[in-house]
């Protein structure tokens, strides 16, 4: 058991120190606000110095209902990799302030620049400007934390936080050809005989007649591999009214609602918001109430399309809607730690001042990142998620990825990358 003490108390307090304790290192805390109530291994989280007690000197970022809208000085330091919010005490900077301003993403509330799909860049966050988002910095000074307070009073506590590992496939379209209907499908063979793309037309009219599988079919595989290793998976599909960014069948299409059954019986499902639903809650709404009436179940699960997302507006949408995880949080952009989190935690509403119910599931890297942000061959990119991989284990996260259908079909420009998402659960 570890004793947090603070004469103050905040919903902000309240809720880092159960991220630290209860939510990353998986071990027993308490806080209190009398110093009779210090038991054998404790935090004094305040000014007051408190003989033979471990001190962290509070920055006032926990006691305000403030966005904090200043510079963050930072320090870089061999065993944290860096701190925010310098002090003078026993552990050399607030971690817990620390903690909260990385994970709730107050930067994003601050900064209102955005790319042209409304969404906040990674090359604007404070860990890409400092090079440190490919490490899971929060979980790094977590574990840390409990090793120094092991070392000051010579305790053993410790954490039951243990490596595991999803598998988050996004179906934006189900189907490359099949499906797709007589005016799509006529316009796209025009289309491809116009641009001289004359080995799709062939391969489009092979699949229609039946000779060879869609590309984009590649869902036996991924029940085959996924069983294979074990490891639990999550589907999240596009319902979105067709739009240019939007292009999945029609959700009324009996080919895909039939996939949709299938994968729902092997796997967790969930909804993939549209691109055009971004800030729209009926639009969301009408997009879930579609999967629900496929499946016949409540559907808790969440994926936005393009990673477009606004916090907290769409978190609070999906709350309101009755979504319990989020599987957004990571750039569209840059391979890394957005929230500096590889372990599922709670969102909190700096509008509120509150904590949600809503639980958000980190991801570390995404195919189309490494392919066409970074530019990365098959050898590069299996070494980078390998690298991505080991940081997670370091600190007994989640590692989690995003893959796409198409981007398993191992033809065309994603050949060679079934053995890139292979090699990810290694």
């Amino acid at each position: 058991m570890i004793t947090v003490y603070s004469p103050k108390k905040s919903n902000r307090l309240k809720y880092v120190i159960d991220l630290v304790f209860k939510q990353i290192l998986k071990t027993e805390y308490q806080i209190v606000d009398d110093e009779n109530q210090l038991d054998k291994v404790s935090i004094n989280y305040s000014s007051k110095k408190i003989p033979g007690v471990y001190q962290i000197i509070p920055n006032d970022l926990l006691f305000t209902e403030e966005l904090n809208e200043n510079e963050i000085i930072h320090e870089f330091n061999k065993l944290d990799i860096v701190r925010f919010f310098l002090t003078k005490d026993d552990h050399g900077f607030d971690v817990f302030s620390a903690c909260f301003y990385i994970v709730t993403r107050m930067e994003e509330y601050v900064d209102k620049n955005r790319d042209i799909h409304q969404r906040y860049s990674a090359k604007q966050s404070i860990l890409y400007k400092l090079d440190v988002l490919e490490k899971p910095i929060v979980n790094i000074w977590c574990n840390n934390l409990l090793n120094k307070l092991n070392d000051f009073y010579n305790s053993n506590i410790l954490s039951e936080a243990i490596f595991n590992q999803l598998d988050t496939i996004d179906i934006d379209n189900a189907y490359a050809y099949l499906h797709k209907g007589f005016f799509r499908t006529t316009a796209a063979l025009v289309k491809s005989l116009i641009l001289f793309k004359f080995n799709e037309f062939s391969q489009r009219i092979r699949v229609l007649m039946g000779k060879e599988k869609d590309p984009y079919d590649t869902y036996d595989y991924l029940f085959e591999h996924q069983e294979t290793k074990q490891i639990r998976s999550y589907y999240f599909f596009l319902l979105g009214d067709y739009h240019k960014m939007d292009k999945n069948l029609f959700f009324k299409s009996e080919a895909l609602q039939k996939l949709i059954i299938r994968i729902n019986d092997k796997a967790d499902i969930g909804i993939h918001p549209s691109y055009f639903s971004f800030l729209k809650l009926d639009h969301i709404g009408k997009e879930l109430n579609r999967l629900k009436s496929i499946v016949h179940e409540k559907v808790v699960n969440s994926r936005n399309h393009y990673l477009r997302f606004s916090i907290p507006d769409t978190y609070q949408s999906l709350i309101s809607l009755g979504v319990e995880k989020d599987f957004t949080m990571g750039y569209p952009d840059a391979l890394g730690f957005r929230a500096g989190m590889c372990s599922p935690y709670t969102f909190f509403d700096l509008i509120t001042n509150e904590e949600t119910s809503l639980q958000i599931i980190p991801f570390a890297y995404m195919d189309g990142v490494l392919k066409d942000q970074m530019d990365l061959n098959v050898k590069q990119a299996i070494a980078k998620i390998e690298a991505l991989r080991k940081e997670v284990k370091k600190v007994n996260g989640c590692f989690v990825g995003i893959w796409h259908n198409e981007s398993l079909s191992n033809q065309g420009r994603w050949i060679g990358w079934r053995a890139v998402y292979e090699s990810s659960f290694a």
